[in-house]
């Protein structure tokens, strides 16, 4: 009998550790699974997101020498999933731990890359896309905005609107700016006309005529000014002498003149100081630094010399007497919904005054994750004590709300207006639905706490999704209605 017993419990204690072992090779297999699968669908989107742009299939018809020209969007597009799935577990009520699954990609459809840019065409805004929980979340990676570059702001052009968010004076950017020696017009005696300063990145390579490490440099831009790279009113150097000559990249002025008014006006006038800039407006007339610095912020932004539709104000405007270019329209990587220009020097800065400065951009690692208790009432779910073993949460445990929050680095008016309404606007929304379904100064509000709510004077989005799980417990309150997550992507 006691052999019997024996064999029994034996065999009791082996099945118990043979089926544990199963159901971990069974979990781990899953998991695997899922993740290679996420990752080769991240691959398939970006690829298929690019292509489907640049060739037109998606967005406004744009036809061009009698072919649909497509957009500029996802010319390099660049896709992030991440999904809270459901894993294996032996829980008597059936599983309710998440596993979050994070895979990125990208993919590129050349077909328009080198197309320029047109002024003001808002589907050509660079995008990145994020898909979290099926939830589709476009970022504009950069925007356009209008620069004045006159001595003040007063002189500006006609169609320089300083109440419009998008028009800025680039003395507001620089107080030393102005250049008061910069172009000569031939005369007796000739006029000197002043101009802004602009800089841009010559790089170190044999091609670059810009370059200069040695002796005297040309243009009026001593070497010490092109080592200068934070470009500090007490001229600091930056780079070492010796190290000159090996340094990968320098500053190089250049002159808000335009070349093609040089060439039109038939030498009349002559640069003093720095490079011109080249539109490429004159039949054989030269393209030249066509990326520059224009708000002081030490990268450079894509000038626009394109404006089919005839937008006002025009793209850039020029002095036609002094070749001075008074007004400019850029694509600023910088003022988009998130700004990937965000380096380590602004987050040291952050960490020095957090109150005066912004936060690094994107998702951050706050993942929140609550159970509903009653109609707009949820509980959130916490892990406690070593590597989580203590789990707290009201009346049940399973996850009804998974919460990540996402730091947008400019309020673009793209999410919510200045009325605090969700813009739904299909020119601004051309290519998904406004994931925003809240705009409050109170994302957990009970009205908006199961909401995805954009935060107005935090410019933060609480990203919230509402996961269908009905294992282990009865509603008694119908919920059948009520919108879910089910980890929907465009099919591919």
């Amino acid at each position: 009998m006691k052999k019997t017993a024996q064999t029994a419990t034996e065999l009791a204690v082996f099945g118990a550790i043979l089926i544990f072992l199963i159901g971990l090779i069974v979990q781990q297999a899953m998991g695997i699974n899922h993740l290679q699968n996420q990752s080769l669908r991240s691959v398939r989107l970006a690829m298929k997101f690019s292509y489907l742009h640049s060739a037109g299939l998606i967005g406004p018809e744009r036809i061009m020498n009698d072919q649909v020209a497509g957009n500029k969007s996802r010319d390099f597009a660049s896709v992030l999933i991440i999904e809270d799935r459901l894993s294996v577990d032996s829980g008597k009520f059936g599983p309710f731990t998440r596993a979050p699954s994070v895979s990125g990609a990208s993919g590129t459809h050349s077909r328009n890359y080198f197309m320029p840019l047109d002024a003001n065409r808002i589907v050509d805004v660079p995008k990145y896309d994020i898909f979290i929980n099926g939830k589709h979340i476009p970022l504009a990676t950069a925007d356009f905005k209008t620069v004045c570059l006159t001595q003040t702001e007063a002189l500006c052009p006609p169609g320089y609107d300083p109440t419009n968010p998008r028009h800025h004076w680039i003395g507001n950017y620089d107080p030393n700016f102005w250049e008061p020696n910069c172009v000569s017009r031939a005369g007796s005696p000739p006029t000197i006309y002043g101009c802004a300063r602009l800089y841009a990145i010559a790089s170190n390579n044999p091609n670059a005529l810009s370059w200069c490490s040695s002796g005297t440099c040309p243009n009026g831009w001593s070497l010490n000014q092109r080592f200068n790279l934070d470009r500090d009113p007490g001229g600091t150097v930056d780079v070492p002498g010796a190290d000159m000559n090996r340094f990968s990249w320098q500053w190089v002025l250049v002159s808000a003149f335009d070349i093609d008014t040089q060439a039109r006006l038939d030498g009349k006038l002559t640069l003093l100081k720095g490079e011109g800039i080249g539109f490429g407006k004159e039949e054989g007339s030269e393209v030249k630094n066509l990326t520059v610095d224009v708000d002081n912020d030490l990268q450079e932004e894509s000038l626009i010399r394109n404006d089919p539709e005839g937008e006002e104000p025009p793209v850039f405007i020029v002095n036609s007497t002094s070749g001075v270019v008074e007004m400019l329209m850029v694509l600023d990587q910088n003022e988009g919904d998130i700004d990937f220009g965000y380096d380590t020097v602004a987050y040291r800065k952050y960490l020095a005054d957090p109150v005066n400065n912004p936060p690094p951009p994107g998702l951050t690692k706050d993942v929140a994750m609550y159970t509903r208790v009653s109609p707009d009432t949820y509980m959130e779910i916490t892990d406690q004590g070593a590597a989580g073993t203590v789990r707290s949460a009201q009346r049940k445990q399973h996850i009804d709300l998974v919460q990540r929050i996402l730091e947008i680095s400019n309020n673009t008016g793209r999410f919510c207006d200045t009325a605090g309404n969700v813009v739904n606007d299909p020119n601004i929304w051309w290519d998904a639905t406004n994931p925003v379904e809240a705009c409050s100064t109170n994302c957990f509000d009970p009205s908006n706490i199961a909401l995805t709510c954009f935060d107005t004077d935090d410019t933060r989005l609480f990203i919230r999704s509402r996961v269908a799980d009905f294992f282990g417990h009865q509603w008694i309150t119908n919920v059948s209605g009520d919108p879910y997550v089910n980890f929907n992507v465009p099919a591919l």
